[in-house]
């Protein structure tokens, strides 16, 4: 039976952490400050009276990170489970507390805990020279938690961007084919949407696709579609240096607004809410929406997704940006963010700039 560990359970746990471990070992005065903390959580499995093994589980608030400080099994009671019961128990407490990613340290020599964790689908990510007290290297394994299937999925196929430009027609040509499934997902079609989205010019290299226009090229293709972006100017100015290069993007930004609204589509200026994307999405309507890659990958830069699922706890988007493995492609389909993360995620720059995109086909029941 796996529990939250108790103040009686103490002297048991310092007995296992001597016979686990030969250096590193967690003091009495430790064990009762994870006891109480808000940020740990020390689990233990009880077996016929005695305890078979604990696990601790440490969370960092506003991140999206939990960490396995340690785990530990009493020899009597190995090659029955008990540790993977205890790292499966841990990564479901992370998960209900929001948490999607789980890290934890391993000695290199450690042959039986490596295998466990490697079968349990951890990834190693970097090597720790002289890591522990007896200079022992470690290893850094981490494995991205998935929740359960969320009570409402939209069926959007996934396309990867094949250009570092065009996640705004990747993500376009992925809601538009979960709408009509007839559409071929083409990189002639992808480079096609840039040519007629693109802001021309970004603070480097070329343009990516402003709202306004991924809204036009969805027009154009049979789509009904309703836009939000927070202000009424060119976003994006500050960043670039050229007075000829914002000169041509704020041409390319009223161009488009003069054509949106030729053809009855007028975007709504202001920030759209969460609460208005569900609304869209239990509709069958997929919502793209320009983010922040900052809480993804540790850059700043705009970069557009397709929001297709939500539960209590999560969002769900398909990212395009992958790279060419399996593994990435995975981890990039049907990505689980915390609510009020994505909500952060949702504003880029100093001006906070948000943008969406919800998608109606008038032929789609």
């Amino acid at each position: 039976m796996i529990r939250s560990a108790q103040p009686d359970d103490l002297p048991a746990l310092l007995a296992l952490e001597e016979q686990a471990f030969p250096g590193d070992r967690l003091c009495a005065r430790q064990f009762r400050r994870f006891m109480r903390s808000d940020t740990s959580h020390l689990l233990v499995d009880e077996q016929q009276g005695l305890l078979a093994g604990y696990a601790l589980l440490l969370v960092h608030h506003r991140t999206h990170l939990a960490r396995l400080y340690s785990l530990a099994v009493n020899p009597q009671f190995r090659q029955r489970g008990i540790g993977y019961s205890l790292l499966h128990a841990c990564e479901q407490l992370a998960l209900e507390q929001g948490y999607l990613t789980l890290r934890l340290e391993v000695r290199q020599d450690n042959q039986g805990a490596r295998h466990l964790y490697e079968q349990a689908g951890y990834r190693p990510i970097r090597i720790l020279a002289h890591y522990y007290d007896d200079a022992a290297d470690g290893i850094r394994l981490e494995k991205r938690l998935q929740p359960g299937e969320p009570a409402m999925l939209l069926p959007i196929p996934y396309y990867a961007q094949t250009l570092p430009f065009t996640c705004g027609p990747a993500s376009l040509m992925m809601a538009r084919a979960g709408l009509q499934p007839d559409t071929p997902l083409q990189r002639r079609e992808e480079v096609q949407i840039w040519r007629e989205a693109t802001t021309v010019f970004m603070t480097t290299g070329h343009g990516g696709c402003s709202a306004l226009g991924l809204t036009l090229a969805a027009s154009r293709r049979g789509l009904q579609p309703r836009v939000w972006v927070s202000q009424a100017q060119t976003p994006f100015l500050r960043g670039v240096r050229s007075d000829s290069k914002r000169q041509v993007m704020e041409l390319v930004q009223n161009d488009f607004l003069e054509q949106l609204r030729a053809v009855g589509i007028e975007p709504q200026i202001r920030r759209p809410t969460l609460g208005e994307l569900e609304h869209e999405l239990r509709q069958g309507h997929p919502v793209l929406v320009l983010i922040s890659t900052w809480r993804l990958t540790g850059d700043k830069a705009p970069h557009w997704v397709v929001l297709i699922g939500l539960d209590e706890q999560f969002v769900f988007f398909h990212d395009p940006d992958v790279d060419s493995s399996r593994e990435r492609l995975i981890s990039a389909m049907q990505v689980p963010v915390r609510r009020d993360d994505f909500v952060r995620m949702m504003q880029y720059g100093q001006e906070r700039f948000s943008a969406a995109i919800a998608l109606h086909c008038p032929t789609a029941r």
